[in-house]
């Protein structure tokens, strides 16, 4: 009986072997190293909090300072909320948080379908003026804009906080450019069975557009929670202040004490992080389609 390897399973051997030898090239070595010096660079900074925050005071000082804590402690985190008040300030952040997330998901997708979608006058005109919006400074906005909440009221308020975020251009233009993919036949059946405006957006548009509503939830949480400039301007009142601003606090109150003002920024940082391991898969889907079209 002849042992020569068929023709067929000869390829399949090459081809194995050629993987074998691109999954050792020495170039994917170097990309992996780059890559695992870079995820080094980046998680440091983070690991550090995290352990500055469980490490004893007198531990911070010491020199060389240890990487590992060499004893765990929560004491740090109990100081911050003896001394300032971080629960209001975490209950102020996260309904401001959730009422700018739902405002701009709301608003924007409705905005990009309609700019999309929508026969009217005007309508490339109208939309260049809201990208053009996106090149303004804020800077340049914050005085007319506290004029503005001032005459109606809203001075040190959290609806001064939510009302100028509730529609951002970016936000516009990133469900606009994802409503691009739907078929206009798909819209033009829902018309045929009797689906008017906004039914055609809730059972047409909102289901085909999910990986963009994942990406807008989590830079929309990002803003408004990291904000600091325009809630340091438009609110006086220390019992509505924002995670942020009692971060800025900390730097004052807490000078001889740095490892409370780590407990404090990784109480600030840990939603952020929640949001985005619990979103990234809509995010990254989200960044691609869109690169895509």
């Amino acid at each position: 009986m002849s042992t020569e390897i068929p023709r067929f399973d000869q390829g399949v051997v090459r081809a194995a072997q050629t993987v074998g030898h691109a999954a050792f090239s020495p170039w994917r070595m170097v990309t992996y190293l780059v890559l695992g010096v870079v995820a080094v660079i980046y998680i440091t900074p983070f690991y550090w909090m995290i352990a500055s925050a469980i490490k004893p005071q007198s531990e911070m000082f010491k020199f060389p300072p240890t990487l590992i804590p060499q004893t765990v402690t929560l004491d740090n985190f109990l100081r911050v909320f003896e001394v300032i008040p971080l629960g209001r300030a975490y209950w102020n952040t996260f309904y401001t948080t959730l009422y700018i997330v739902l405002a701009q998901l709301v608003f924007c997708s409705v905005a990009g379908y309609i700019f999309e979608k929508g026969r009217f006058r005007f309508r490339e005109l109208c939309f260049t003026l809201i990208l053009i919006t996106m090149i303004i400074p804020f800077q340049s906005e914050m005085v007319p804009l506290f004029l503005l909440m001032s005459d109606l009221g809203l001075v040190d308020t959290h609806a001064a906080i939510v009302l100028p975020s509730i529609i951002t251009p970016f936000a516009v233009f990133f469900f606009r450019q994802n409503v691009k993919s739907i078929p206009d036949d798909l819209l033009d059946a829902a018309r045929i069975d009797g689906s008017g405006v906004l039914g055609r957006y809730w059972h047409v548009v909102v289901p085909n557009i999910k990986p963009a509503i994942g990406t807008i939830t989590i830079f929309a949480f990002l803003g408004a929670w990291n904000n600091f400039l325009w809630p340091l301007i438009i609110l006086n009142s220390r019992k509505k202040m924002l995670i942020e601003q009692v971060l800025s606090v900390l730097t004052a109150e807490f000078a001889q004490e740095p490892a409370a003002r780590m407990a404090a920024a990784t109480m600030a940082v840990v939603p952020i992080l929640l949001v985005f391991f619990f979103s990234q898969r809509y995010f990254v889907r989200g960044i691609a389609l869109t690169g895509l079209k």
